[in-house]
């Protein structure tokens, strides 16, 4: 875990954050507009330009490790087609997949790709640079899955349970939902958060290399 705030990987860090978040809420928005939902198009994050993704506080949170998070991506589930509620489940769901999907994809290749046999075709700088990119990639895609998990806001979980909350809860779930990106920033910048976000990655990886064991 002590590698992960280390500043000569906080370049890769960066890197890995911005396809992480751009994957994670260009999907969403897509998925979005396919079932009718033009909120985040016309709010422009229907787009691979970082500019209207990124929170501050979420690229900050990648100085202490793989973690981070965007701006949430905007979703009206009266415009979405069928269940307004399942729709949008749908919505924050295919998100919440891709990052796991390319997360487990890049996993492969890293652990079996030959990168030091790159030396013979490409300078070894660029053999590093490939293989820092896919490495810090496929650990932040699992950490963005990870953290997405986290019942609070803004992440895609709690946006989910926030569909099916009571409506007379909503003044007081409005007035406090904020203090969740509060909760977020304790769970990366503290030893106890970190340990059990390392823990969960863990179990994650280990479910991973259970699963390409049986293939």
């Amino acid at each position: 875990m002590s590698e992960w705030i280390h500043l000569d990987s906080l370049l890769y860090r960066v890197v890995a954050l911005l396809i992480a978040v751009l994957l994670h809420d260009a999907v969403q928005a897509s998925v979005a507009l396919l079932l009718g939902d033009r909120t985040a198009k016309e709010a422009g994050r229907l787009t691979l330009s970082p500019v209207p993704h990124m929170s501050t506080l979420g690229v900050l949170a990648s100085l202490f490790g793989p973690f981070g998070w965007s701006k949430p991506v905007p979703v009206s589930p009266d415009r979405l087609k069928g269940s307004p509620k399942l729709s949008a489940l749908v919505v924050y769901a295919s998100g919440l997949l891709v990052n796991l999907a390319l997360g487990i994809a890049l996993w492969w290749v890293f652990f079996t790709v030959p990168f030091q046999t790159m030396d013979q075709t490409v300078p070894l700088w660029a053999s590093e640079l490939i293989r820092g990119i896919v490495k810090w990639t496929y650990i932040f895609n699992l950490m963005f899955f990870i953290l997405h998990l986290v019942p609070v806001y803004p992440t895609d979980v709690w946006k989910g349970l926030r569909l099916f909350m009571p409506k007379q809860w909503e003044p007081a779930v409005a007035k406090y939902e904020k203090l969740g990106t509060v909760v977020l920033i304790g769970i990366v910048v503290t030893p106890i958060g970190q340990l059990l976000l390392n823990r969960c990655y863990e179990s994650l990886t280990g479910i991973i290399m259970n699963l390409y064991s049986l293939v």
